[in-house]
């Protein structure tokens, strides 16, 4: 007799069924804190502040030709997004809610780096990579599903961006600054009352090897457990820590469910009447069992896996290409998971312009009720003393403005942005006689215009 078992291949596993319990709980706490970001932006008046408000944005390079919605749509736009989280829990239209919610909450994202956060990033990943997984075959708002089972490929890649997140942020800070001045975690943990070397150690190094080494205890079972507390404890310390990562590590706590048993999912679910999805049984090894339990396998979606994890993987490293500390340019800063591992002192009363005009031979300083004239946020000015680029496009701005507003031909920018970084002495982040309204920058260049930093 023919056997009818599809042949295995080397990308057959991806393809194998797998119980979808947990990529189901992960779904429900994507919308749940996703709502939180949603009403939290809403509260602040996010659109008023952030986007109506200022004069100029800095969109990021490239992406310059995406511009705001006007302020009543932007606003609609947010109650789209949380109506989106709504149905991403329930599971109701979740394909289309899911799309919707990436494309929006993406493109608030790109209109301004000035708010720019890794976790922020982050969600926008996973939503897009959400939008084409079957999340909703379990869990789901009044509907029976009977066949919990998803391709394993699902499951993986929500494990897989999860861990680069970690890893990368391991490979960050091996530096000097970190390995052997313990910078920025001296400053940070001082502004917690807390000045313990023993400590101050403990975080240090104990942060570095939990970055580089807690995927690989996930993926194996017998370390498993240890893993997962391991991570319990960290991301409610960096909640502690930090006041600035808001739902990050709230959502780094949630993505543990990807790593859990399914079967103990399921039982604790059963436990309180929650379960009423089949449950999936478990992939076996042989051949014959493996093929009949396991999808076709799509050479399309292997072959875009690959791009998407090839550019996750290549993207943290440009910088190598760029001369110079990525921490202090911020060239190829962004996009590569490189958390919390610098400390910038600075006053925004010393972050200075001055416009020269040579047609009236005048030299007019741009001050703190000029900015406030212009409705510069404060993220925009903090992030000024981060970012040399968002100087050097704010010093156009100033240009153009001043052209349209007087007439004048011949105008300078020049910029003086004083920065301690990582407990050196402050020194400006830009060269002080550059300049800035006619500043060269560009693809993956050094910007001769941002000094070396001085050790």
């Amino acid at each position: 007799m023919q056997s009818t078992t599809t042949p295995r291949t080397r990308f057959s596993f991806l393809f194998d069924k797998v119980d979808g319990i947990n990529v189901a709980i992960f779904r429900i706490f994507f919308g749940l804190l996703m709502l939180w970001e949603v009403f939290y932006m809403i509260r602040i008046d996010f659109v008023d502040i952030f986007i109506s408000g200022p004069q100029v944005l800095f969109p990021y390079e490239y992406f310059e030709w995406i511009t705001p919605l006007p302020s009543s749509m932007m606003n609609l736009l947010l109650l789209v997004l949380a109506a989106c989280c709504v149905m991403i829990m329930l599971g109701v239209l979740y394909r289309y809610a899911m799309a919707v919610f990436c494309l929006g909450f993406t493109y608030i994202f790109l209109l301004d780096k000035a708010y720019y956060n890794n976790h922020l990033y982050l969600m926008c990943l996973l939503a897009l990579l959400l939008t084409f997984i079957w999340a909703d075959k379990a869990l789901v708002f009044r509907k029976k599903v009977n066949d919990p089972m998803i391709p394993r490929w699902m499951l993986l890649v929500l494990q897989l961006q999860l861990i680069v997140v970690y890893f990368y942020g391991g490979i960050a800070k091996m530096n000097p600054d970190w390995l052997f001045e313990q910078q920025p975690v001296i400053p940070i943990l001082a502004a917690k009352g807390i000045h313990s070397g023993l400590l101050i150690a403990f975080v240090t190094y104990g942060g570095l090897l939990f970055d580089l080494f807690v995927g690989v205890f996930l993926f194996i079972k017998k370390t498993r457990k240890y893993a997962i507390a391991a991570a319990i404890f960290f991301n409610i310390s960096n909640a502690w820590i930090f006041n600035d990562i808001n739902i990050f590590p709230y959502f780094m706590l949630a993505s543990l469910f990807l790593f859990v048993e399914p079967e103990w999912i399921r039982k604790t679910l059963a436990k309180f009447g929650g379960s009423k999805t089949k449950k999936g049984k478990k992939a076996k090894n042989t051949q014959a069992e493996t093929a009949s339990g396991a999808f076709g396998v799509n050479k399309t979606v292997v072959l875009l896996l690959t791009l998407y994890f090839a550019i996750q993987v290549l993207m943290p490293f440009r910088h190598w290409l760029i001369p110079g500390n990525v921490d202090w340019t911020g060239e190829a800063q962004r996009f590569s998971w490189r958390m919390k591992i610098q400390h910038r002192s600075f006053q925004l009363s010393d972050i200075k312009f001055l416009i020269r005009d040579f047609d009236k031979k005048q030299q007019i300083p741009v001050d703190e009720k000029v900015l406030n004239a212009f409705g510069i946020n404060r993220d925009q000015r903090v992030q000024m003393a981060h970012d040399p680029m968002m100087v050097a496009r704010f010093a156009r701005f100033l240009a153009e403005d001043h052209k349209q507003r007087t007439g004048a031909r011949r105008v300078e920018v020049l910029a003086n942005i004083p920065v301690g970084f990582n407990g050196r002495p402050p020194q400006s982040t830009v060269d002080s006689e550059a300049d800035l309204a006619t500043a060269e920058v560009g693809f993956m260049q050094h910007a001769e215009w941002i000094p070396k930093l001085e050790e």
